[in-house]
């Protein structure tokens, strides 16, 4: 049976002391409450961080795409990776992949060398950056299991090979 009712400074004691580590959960199963109530309880103790910093906010809109899930999580200490990709997809970042295709891809669908994509990418000034995604069977970098990709949005290269092959022309 879960007990209700006002905590006392014992509870309140035990959830500064465990709920940063813990979670909800975890407190309250310990203390015989149920898990909206221990965050609820957590919250107004201020042991909940429910608003996002501008410094949050700005490692989050630079990070996203280009860090793998673990990295950001790494990064953004004390938030849950639903939490994170929720704020993400408030502040417009959708979905990191979204419109994006590596640069082997792009040149299977342009039907041109990768150096024709590169130079054609880089005379129109078209973005091409590299996007780390956790993987085991890739090459693995210093940071833990992930590799690096090259990708561009398509349709940005797709002009970019079009006027490319223009001038060429």
């Amino acid at each position: 049976m879960l007990r209700r009712g006002t905590f006392s400074p014992k509870e309140d004691a035990f959830l500064r002391k465990h709920y940063r580590k813990r979670k909800a959960l975890w407190c309250g199963l310990q203390l015989g409450r149920s898990q909206p109530s221990a965050y609820a309880r957590a919250l107004r103790l201020g042991l909940v961080q429910p608003k996002w910093s501008q410094r949050e906010i700005h490692l989050l809109q630079s990070l996203w795409g280009l860090a793998s899930e673990r990295v950001i999580l790494r990064r953004l200490k004390g938030r849950s990776w639903y939490g994170i990709s929720r704020k993400a997809r408030d502040l417009g970042l959708g979905n990191p992949s979204q419109g994006l295709c590596t640069v082997a891809q792009a040149c299977v669908l342009a039907g041109v060398h990768r150096r024709v994509l590169l130079a054609a990418c880089e005379a129109a000034k078209v973005h091409v950056r590299y996007a780390v995604r956790g993987s085991e069977a890739r090459r693995k970098l210093p940071d833990g299991p992930h590799y690096r990709r090259r990708v561009v949005i398509w349709e940005e290269a797709e002009q970019a090979v079009l006027a490319w092959l223009n001038r060429e022309n």
